[in-house]
Parts: structure tokens; sequence; C-alpha cells
């Protein structure tokens, strides 16, 4: 799991790091500007510019890039741990040859009610198919008779 959150991780730092690399953009756009202060006061505004769009060029970054995508790798890990973690569970009470009835109510104690699997739903399913594949083989057809 650890080594999995390693890409999650290097996001989450890049999200932390962006907005001072913005500022850092923004003192080199001070220094610009303050560099043509001498000169030409029209050139003032490229090096404010420079400042203002590197900020936010960081803010934006951090916030709608690196963040998302880190949680969204560290959701998409805990998933995959969720259902591995259950995997296991479900084998090692095979292994430990529990009633079926036990192992699904165990399952299902870690599953949403809305997703939890019937045993007994599924078995009467089968037997209504099976005795309607039956009842079509008993009857017979027009063009038999």
């Amino acid at each position: 799991y650890e080594r999995n959150m390693v890409g999650a991780q290097v996001l989450r730092a890049m999200a932390v790091a962006a907005p001072a690399f913005g500022m850092v953009g923004t003192l080199i756009g001070l220094i610009i500007m303050l560099d043509n202060m001498g000169d030409d006061p029209s050139q003032l505004g490229a090096g404010l510019a420079v400042a203002l769009v590197t900020t936010l060029y960081g803010i934006m970054l951090a916030r709608l890039v690196f963040a998302p995508a880190a949680a969204k790798l560290q959701q998409r890990e805990e998933i995959f741990r969720f259902r591995n973690f259950m995997i296991v569970e479900g084998l090692s009470m095979l292994a430990e040859e529990a009633s079926p009835r036990h192992i699904q109510d165990h399952m299902n104690s870690y599953l949403d009610p809305t997703i939890r699997y019937d045993i007994d739903r599924q078995l009467k399913g089968r037997a209504a198919v099976a005795n309607g594949k039956s009842a079509e083989k008993a009857k017979p057809t027009s063009a038999a008779a």
C-alpha cells in the first residue's frame, strides 16, 4: 500500500511547492519591474504582469491540478486496498471452512446495504431459470403436435 501511495505523495508535495514557485516568479517579475524603473516607466507593466501571472499559475497548479490528482490517486489506492482486504478475508474464511451463510454475513457487513449479496435470492433465481427451461422442454410445440 505504501509503495503504491508514492505517486500521491509526490503530487501532494508538488501541490505544496507550486505556490512557492509562483512566489519565486513574483520575485523575478518584481526584479524586472524595478530594473526598468529608472529607464522607461512604460516598461513597468511587463514586470508587474510576470509577477502577478506567476503567482496565479502557482496557486492554480496547486489547487486545480496537483491536489485533486493526489486525492484521486489516494482514493483509487484505498479502494484497491479495501478490495484486496475483502478478498483475503473471504479466502481465509473459505480455508477455515466456515459456512456459506457465515461468510455471506461477514462479507456483507463490510458493504453498503444496497449492494449486499444474498445467497437465497441467487438460488431462487437459478431455480426459477432451471424450472423455466424444464417447463419449456415439457410443453409440446404446435409444430410437433
